[in-house]
């Protein structure tokens, strides 16, 4: 089983944007879309209040290209747009590292960090009992 629960707020910079050119604010934008458009893989933008945030649920059985398009999406957006910042949390069970963990992508000035969440993990005691899997 895998679970990807994700979110990123995106913004083209972590510094004023008024400060950079708008030929850069426009490639910057463009590249984002051109992410956006190349991938069908359950990536969700939505604007609220004029500022775009991706979203993403999946589910599955085990780990297919969709999950990991999923995961290159965000990371082709963080370092697109390196003010951009955001999370995704998995729990895959097939991958040996984490297999009784929740991993966490931190994104955040334009790159990826890998952690194990310590909030729900490990999975076994903390959010599960033992017997739940069997």
């Amino acid at each position: 089983m895998i679970e990807l629960h994700g979110w990123m707020t995106v913004l083209e910079t972590p510094g004023d944007e008024d400060a950079i050119p708008q030929q850069e604010l426009d490639r910057i934008r463009s590249t984002v879309q051109a992410v956006l458009s190349e991938t069908d893989c359950g990536v969700e933008l939505q604007y609220r209040n004029g500022q775009a945030f991706l979203s993403t649920l999946y589910c599955g059985n085990h780990r297919t290209p969709q999950t990991d398009a999923i995961i290159n999406t965000y990371r082709r957006i963080a370092e697109a747009a390196p003010g951009s910042y955001g999370m995704l949390c998995i729990r895959d069970d097939a991958d040996n590292a984490f297999r009784n963990a929740f991993q966490i992508l931190v994104f955040k000035r334009g790159g990826c960090h890998r952690r194990t969440d310590t909030d729900f993990s490990p999975c076994i005691p903390v959010i599960e009992d033992a017997s739940a899997g069997q």
